[in-house]
């Protein structure tokens, strides 16, 4: 069985989301509102900030993309997103002529791993850089994304 995965941070690297998970494969461009793209989760490896979908329950929307998955490689996923709780969660993906809701995964960061002092690195902000390029994110998350202050 397939199911989908929506990816905001690192993961919308095309290239290294399917290093992670062989199957996924691109099936369009979404966004989750109510929440906020912040960098606050702190990275089990390096304890760097990784991007989180925060939920704000406001205008807020968090531009990412929707991967079809199988459904066998989730847990391949899950090892790479620790400190996050992976969700079913509804969003509205992009369609030529509306918009069409879908379910999908979702990973979001767990309460105890946030730190708002926390910047990412240059090569983790270079992922979701060269993701939100290749799906044609909008130019304004680009632009806040490269005016981010990174460490290393």
């Amino acid at each position: 069985m397939r199911t989908f995965v929506f990816a905001y941070g690192s993961n919308l690297d095309p290239a290294r989301m399917t290093r992670r998970v062989p199957s996924a494969r691109y099936v369009g461009r979404a966004w989750l509102r109510g929440y906020s793209l912040r960098f606050h989760k702190r990275g089990w490896d390096d304890g760097t900030g990784k991007a989180d979908a925060f939920r704000t329950g406001g205008e807020e929307v968090v531009h990412g993309v929707v991967y079809e998955v199988a459904e066998l490689e989730l847990a391949a996923l899950d090892v790479h997103e620790i400190g996050y709780d992976r969700r079913l969660q509804e969003f509205l993906l992009a369609s030529p002529h509306e918009a069409v809701a879908v379910e999908a995964w979702v990973y979001l960061a767990l309460p105890e791993v946030i730190d708002d002092t926390l910047v990412p690195t240059r090569w983790y902000l270079d992922h979701v850089l060269a993701g939100a390029r290749a799906h044609g994110l909008p130019r304004d998350l680009i632009g806040r994304l490269e005016a981010l202050p990174t460490e290393g």
